[in-house]
């Protein structure tokens, strides 16, 4: 009798954990729904909580250390083999060894509860978006764990950006100066709106092109026309600015499939349009008055006149008292979340601007790059960058080997396809995170870390499919 209740524990425990590994699927779904249409709830004197994201991300990280641990005993493994030891493309250590400095870091910040409250949410959301997603992409058998969840986010997305499309031709009259309010209260403001749709414009791009049924890919354009629609209206200078960036790789990519004639007729045309576009940009910009416009075209001319926009040189100044931070902690930095709290003092009367504020309020360091360095140090922006490069060139690497790969054609493409989606989407973010800041928050930190984990995995795919042969 013992023998056989001893035969039915190991069944009933990989069921508990085959169930578990079903919910978390289901979790990590919904997270990356409500990423976008979560709302901050005030909790007195310890700060805000953003419902349900941060609740869903709670669960799915209790979730997944279930499942981590119910792995040492029932392990589902699809056999792909990965690279030995310390290698550049295993984001997976990169990532890991960031968020230890980062936690180090927390000891030696001069505001230890806020670096360490935000320690934990950006642990608590890496976890999940990146190890979790890494590890059902990787391991667990079925597929289409990543295309869900880039389905979800999309929807998600689509759901904000009809609200703010919507309150923007409908509601009530909203000025250029009061534009960053159209996406509250799901997203901080109209630049972090802008930053998400040039992140995952190309993801859904990929859908237009390669969806299974012919009615996914009608959903996927009319998605991908909400989001041109909502880039309009959400006024992103960075974000529309930006966007060239991923447009010309994809269309250099596409350049060098042609002829040769047409190769070079083309690129003779495409330098005469750009050279002439550059010149009326700045005959034009020169002729009118620089700043903000309720004109999108004017809006956008202000880029050309930086020095006359307040939020061009409020940047500028944020930057100048980055740098300033770190070399005060070139070590460990002033803690993550922090710098709203301490970059006062490092302003300089004659670099503030009509925004500029001495409280911390409204304050980041707008770039990503220059808030990885001040908040957790040199070593800490280092890895930071490590994290971005290698990212890239898992990427790089996954789309070239599949180019090599002796599989189906029509697969091989739609593979190289969600791979270079996922690149164009990356080099949106991250050309614009030269100029603005978004990991802070549950959305954009969960979305970039997403489709890193995707990334990794592709690039694990495709080298076992090269060892193989």
């Amino acid at each position: 009798m013992k023998d056989k209740c001893d035969a039915v524990r190991p069944a009933e425990s990989n069921q508990a954990y085959s169930r578990s590994v079903f919910y978390i699927d289901l979790l990590l779904c919904a997270t990356a729904f409500f990423s976008f249409l979560s709302v901050e709830w005030p909790l007195g004197g310890i700060g805000n909580i953003r419902l349900p994201a941060e609740l869903l991300l709670g669960l799915s990280c209790l979730l997944f250390l279930f499942v981590l641990w119910g792995q040492r005993r029932f392990r589902a493994d699809l056999g792909l083999m990965r690279p030995n030891g310390f290698w550049p493309c295993e984001l997976r250590w990169w990532i890991g060894v960031y968020l230890l400095w980062m936690w180090i870091g927390v000891f030696f910040s001069p505001c230890p509860q806020v670096a360490f409250k935000a320690s934990f949410t950006y642990t608590a959301c890496v976890l999940p978006a990146f190890y979790a997603t890494y590890k059902m992409e990787t391991e667990m058998p079925g597929g289409g764990f990543g295309r869900r969840m880039v389905r979800a986010a999309l929807l998600g997305l689509t759901c904000v950006s009809l609200y703010g499309i919507g309150r923007y031709l409908f509601g009530a009259p909203v000025t250029i100066s009061k534009i960053f309010r159209v996406p509250q209260p799901f997203l901080a403001d109209h630049t972090h709106w802008g930053a998400m749709l040039g992140l995952w414009l190309f993801p859904c791009l990929y859908f237009v092109c390669y969806a299974a049924r012919p009615w996914q890919r009608i959903a996927a354009s009319a998605v991908a026309l909400v989001f041109l629609a909502a880039l309009a209206v959400s006024h992103g200078r960075a974000a529309a600015a930006c966007l060239s960036v991923p447009v010309g790789i994809a269309v250099l990519l596409y350049w060098r499939r042609l002829p040769c004639r047409p190769r070079w007729v083309t690129a003779l045309v495409t330098v005469a349009l750009v050279v002439a576009g550059g010149w009326c940009v700045v005959r034009q910009g020169r002729e009118q008055a620089a700043g903000k416009s309720e004109n999108w075209g004017r809006n956008m001319l202000s880029l050309v006149q930086y020095r006359q926009d307040a939020s061009s040189m409020e940047r500028v100044n944020r930057w100048k008292c980055a740098a300033r931070i770190t070399a005060d902690a070139p070590w460990f930095g002033c803690g993550k979340d922090v710098y709203p709290f301490v970059y006062g003092p490092y302003q300089r009367p004659e670099e503030m601007t009509p925004i500029s504020t001495m409280d911390g309020d409204f304050g980041n360091a707008h770039s990503e790059y220059a808030s990885a360095f001040c908040e957790t140090g040199v070593p800490g922006g280092l890895l930071f960058l490590c994290m971005v490069v290698f990212g890239f060139t898992a990427g790089i690497k996954a789309y070239r080997a599949l180019g090599r790969n002796a599989g189906e054609a029509a697969d091989v493409r739609r593979q190289r396809a969600w791979v270079l989606s996922l690149l164009l989407g990356l080099t949106a973010y991250f050309v614009q995170g030269l100029f603005n800041n978004f990991l802070c928050l549950d959305s954009g930190r969960f979305s970039v870390f997403l489709m890193l984990a995707l990334i990794q995995a592709a690039y694990v795919r495709s080298l076992s499919s090269i060892r193989r042969e």
